[in-house]
């Protein structure tokens, strides 16, 4: 399955839904994309040429970015996409473009529109990100509750300290000649 899409009609969509993708640019929309948890070979096309400030191809290696060049609507391009395809049943177009759309299914490509689209990548991240939320939750064991005391004392005897907290262990006053005695290059691992 391929997905191609109609990029700026797919912003101005986003900037119309308001919420979380309201103020989605070119450069967000391909890393909202690159990092979702389902991957889908994706190509944006672009009207007109690449400006400054949106991605490079070379930027997001896993995406196809098409311009479409001077004079040329991003609508043509999609459609000679679709037209030239092997397999257009397995493409999805997301646009709004009414045009758009009829002209992919009539090649039997599928036609989704951009709040769809954008709806089920929100959906595919929030479920990834629960997913790696429980992936990577501790067991209740060592989360909660108060440690095994056998437990506790081993560990008190592996750190050389006294089974019972409450009793500090003494500390052997140090001395002029143990002060002495020290060698500094033991001390530092020399």
């Amino acid at each position: 399955m391929a997905i191609l899409i109609d990029t700026y009609n797919l912003l101005f969509a986003a900037a119309a839904m308001k919420g979380a993708l309201s103020d989605l640019s070119m450069r967000r929309l391909c890393q909202f994309i690159v990092s979702s948890p389902n991957r889908v070979k994706t190509t944006l096309v672009i009207d007109g040429r690449p400006k400054p400030e949106e991605p490079s191809e070379n930027e997001f290696p896993d995406l196809h970015l098409i311009y479409s060049g001077a004079g040329i609507k991003a609508d043509t391009i999609i459609a000679q996409l679709v037209a030239r395809s092997r397999a257009p049943a397995n493409l999805t177009v997301v646009s709004n473009d009414r045009a758009v759309a009829n002209q992919a299914r009539s090649y039997r490509a599928k036609s989704i529109s951009c709040e769809a689209y954008l709806n089920a990548l929100l959906t595919a991240h929030s479920a990834g990100a629960k997913l790696a939320r429980s992936a990577t939750r501790l067991p209740t064991k060592k989360t909660h509750g108060s440690p095994d005391p056998a437990e506790t004392n081993h560990w008190l005897k592996v750190f050389d300290q006294p089974t019972d907290p409450a009793t500090p262990k003494p500390k052997k006053p140090k001395t002029d000649e143990d002060i002495d005695t020290l060698d500094m290059k033991d001390l530092m691992g020399f």
